[in-house]
Parts: C-alpha cells; structure tokens; sequence
C-alpha cells in the first residue's frame, strides 16, 4: 500500500509539475527532468542568470504553495522516525549538536572582551594593590592584585583558559551523550544489557528497589558507569555492538585524543604524559614532557569531531532503528 501511495503521489506531483513549469516559461527534459529556461534572444548571459536565480526562487515558493499534489509528495518522502529509539538518538544529538554551538557562539564573542579588558589592565601605571573578596570556607576574605596581576589573568584566559575550561566541558557533554545512547538501546531491549556487564544483579539494588523497571534503570545506570571508567578504545567498541552500529575507527580515535587532552588538562597542568600519548597513539599532538597545544584551532577541531561522532552515531542508529 505505502507503495501505491508514494506512485500515485509521484504521478500526481509530475504532473502538476510540469503545467506549473510550461506556464512558467520553464521544459523539463524527458531525460534529466531538470529545469531548463526556455531560450530568450536579447538578454546577455548576466541578466539570464539574474532571471533564473528569480524564476527559481518564485516557482519554489508557487509550487509548494499552490499544490496539494506536491505537498502530499513531500509529507510521503519526508524522513520519519518511526522507532522510539531512533527518536530518542535523534532528540538528544539535537541537544548536543545546540550546545556546542553555543559554546562556539560564546567563546568568538567573549574573547574579544577578555583581550581588550586584559590589555587595558595590563597596560595601568598603577602599582596599587587592589582589594577583591573572595569566599573562604563560610565568608568572604580580601585577595589584593595590581591592575597588571588582574590583566594577566584575563589574557590567559583569552589565550588558552577558555578553550581548556570548554574543551572539559566538551567531553563531558559527549560522554553524556554516549551514556544516554546506551540508556535508551537497553531499555528498548534490556537482553543487551549483558554485552556491557555480568548478569548478575547487585544485591544492594535488588534489595532497595522493589519495582523492576526502577531496578532496570538504575542497573544500566550503574553498568554505563562502569563501562566510561574503561579504556575508551574498548568502551567504544562495545558501545559500537550493543547498538549494533558501525562507526568510522577515524571517528572514534579522534574522540579518543579529545579525550585524552581532557585528562592531560585535569590531572596533569596542560603536560604531555606517558600516558596521554599511549592514548592518543597516532592522533598524537606532542611528546611527553612538552606542553599540550591548547588554541582556537584545536578548539576548532574539538567542536568538529565531537559533531562527527554525534552525527555518525545519530545516522547509523536511524538506519539500525526504523
């Protein structure tokens, strides 16, 4: 039947098509079914461009507006979600896919303040001592710093602070983002819940939790947590099996180096360790013992790949769930 549907709604959209496309001064070619301007003499080769920018622009709008042929065709060849979880995937890489650009958003427009703020108080003849409250434990103390000392820390923030703060962030969210994926594959079929853990249920939870739905979740809660703490190379492919999915090795090693940079950033001072380059293996940024190369091009990249990896994550799964 859906079939019938979409030839009947191929026929009816063709047709009306091509009246609206002869009144409009527009063939289609029995070959290609392209527009094609029917030939005018007179103008030159710019005001026939300037014309079909404008015809095309007036027939999308006509067509799509005046046809209920073509308005049925679009509604039936429009992608749907039918599968809850293809749904769900496709809501939180949405959520994801919005926050990074509003970090992007924030930090291209936060920066030019920082620079012009630290170049300002760096720039003071000023050697007083300036009072700031900070909190201690229950109440506020007195931290003093010159102009410059306050400057300096503006333009480290400007320089590399706002990438290291966004790029932790960043990880965190993607993570998340992974988390929540496994969440929603097992329970649509809690049977997968063994290919991330042992089958055994913790004796704490099945003796705290009488509801067995309100068991289930809080066991893969505890069993996703389990799997992050793994080495992200093995966490990843399990996560690539239990969706039943297959994500570019590319994807998930440059994942991997993001990753990796995060924990160089939070543990180590921005250092390159042993550790980091075991790691990051051949997406590598430096050798241990110099420092992580943290600046708007990486941040650039972060952004970048963090998107493949949610967009891939979100394409297969829509292709796995229908």
């Amino acid at each position: 039947m859906p079939g019938a549907i979409q030839s009947a709604g191929r026929q009816m959209a063709s047709a009306e098509l091509g009246q609206a496309l002869r009144k409009k001064g527009i063939g289609l070619s029995p070959t290609s079914r392209r527009p094609q301007i029917a030939r005018q003499r007179g103008p030159s080769t710019a005001e026939r461009g300037l014309q079909l920018l404008r015809e095309h622009a007036k027939l999308a709008r006509f067509l799509v507006s005046s046809f209920p042929a073509i308005q049925l065709w679009t509604m039936i060849t429009k992608v749907t979600r039918k599968h809850p979880v293809s749904r769900k995937i496709y809501d939180k890489h949405i959520q994801l896919f919005r926050y990074l650009n509003d970090a992007w958003i924030f930090t291209h427009l936060l920066r030019p303040e920082l620079d012009k703020k630290a170049e300002e108080l760096r720039g003071s003849k000023s050697s007083v001592k300036k009072e700031y409250l900070v909190p201690k434990r229950n109440q506020e103390v007195v931290s003093r710093r010159r102009d410059r000392d306050i400057g300096d820390v503006f333009k480290a923030q400007c320089d590399r602070g706002i990438f290291e703060t966004n790029i932790v962030a960043i990880v965190s969210r993607v993570e998340a983002f992974i988390q929540d994926c496994l969440r929603i594959a097992i329970l649509d079929k809690p049977e997968k819940l063994v290919l991330i853990g042992d089958k055994n249920i913790p004796l704490n939870l099945f003796l705290e939790l009488e509801d067995r739905d309100v068991l289930l979740e809080a066991v893969i809660e505890s069993r996703c947590q389990e799997l992050l703490f793994a080495k992200p190379k093995d966490y990843l492919e399990k996560f690539a099996k239990l969706l039943s999915i297959d994500i570019k090795s590319e994807i998930f090693e440059s994942f991997i180096e993001m990753k990796a940079s995060r924990d160089v950033i939070v543990h180590n001072r921005g250092a390159i360790n042993k550790i980091y380059v075991e790691k990051a293996g051949r997406k590598g940024r430096g050798a241990a013992g110099e420092e992580l190369v943290v600046d708007e091009p990486y941040f650039t990249d972060v952004i970048e790949n963090a998107k493949l990896l949610s967009g891939a994550i979100q394409r297969e799964t829509e292709k796995k769930y229908k």
